[in-house]
């Protein structure tokens, strides 16, 4: 029923925000900064380039400007290598595609327990998101 979805997506809402929470990944910006934080630790880049990143994607918003067009502007302005800027991006993209995996595992399994499909699980969150946001 509904409501069981509804309870059963609370409640997984709960445990994903704690796992978020513990790894440093509870929102974009969470991710973005844990994610350059691991690149300072590796040596990849330092400390004050990382600051600089993270400034520039903070003007990002409100912006139709990409990710790597604020990059490539670090890497102009000689703050950054083109090397670190191709690092930076990979590592962005790997956060990503980590994530998304960990989604749709999560996913899987939530369907398998309700004995359905995850499109149909899908199907059922988002009916629910649309009667949230109606109410």
């Amino acid at each position: 029923t509904v409501d069981e979805l509804k309870a059963q997506m609370e409640k997984e809402k709960g445990d994903k925000a704690q796992v978020f929470n513990k790894r440093g990944m509870g929102n974009k910006a969470g991710t973005r900064s844990n994610v350059l934080s691991e690149l300072v630790k590796a040596g990849t880049i330092t400390a004050d380039q990382q600051k600089a990143v993270q400034e520039a994607l903070r003007s990002q918003k409100g912006t139709d400007k990409t990710t790597k067009d604020l990059l490539d502007s670090l890497v102009t302005a000689g703050t950054i290598t083109q090397a670190q800027e191709d690092a930076v991006i990979k590592a962005y993209d790997d956060a990503k595609a980590k994530l998304e995996a960990e989604t749709q595992k999560r996913l899987e399994e939530m369907a398998a327990k309700k004995g359905t499909t995850v499109d149909e699980l899908k199907a059922q969150m988002e009916k629910l998101r649309v009667y949230r946001t109606d109410k």
